[in-house]
């Protein structure tokens, strides 16, 4: 992930959550806030009731490959979480990475040339 950061202080998240928009998906809602600054901050949270830190972690590990795939089509200077909504923990790559990009399309964090 050449031009995202890790989105890790508490106090960006809860500002996230309050002042930013969010879309829903099937798996995953996403939020996203404007940034002062030419890069994307990408942070992602699972909810301790979807399972053992082993499902959670590979939750976590499917929703960051499918940013880092698709990082290409995501407008810079935005941060974003990732919020798994779920409460399905066997999703294949392809079934998520399909959420995550309608997600992006519906939200216009789709950059405008490609």
């Amino acid at each position: 992930m050449k031009n995202t950061v890790s989105l890790k202080k508490n106090i960006e998240f809860k500002k996230l959550f309050t002042k930013g928009k969010w879309i829903k998906g099937k798996y995953v809602v996403i939020y996203f806030l404007r940034n002062k600054i030419a890069l994307n901050k990408l942070g992602i949270a699972v909810s301790k009731k979807i399972g053992c830190s082993v499902e959670r972690n590979r939750l976590k590990r499917l929703i960051r490959e499918c940013y880092r795939l698709n990082e290409n089509i995501i407008s810079q200077g935005y941060n974003i979480v990732i919020l798994w909504k779920s409460i399905h923990k066997d999703v294949g790559f392809k079934e998520l990475e399909k959420d995550i990009i309608e997600i992006i399309n519906k939200s216009g964090l789709r950059r405008k040339n490609e």
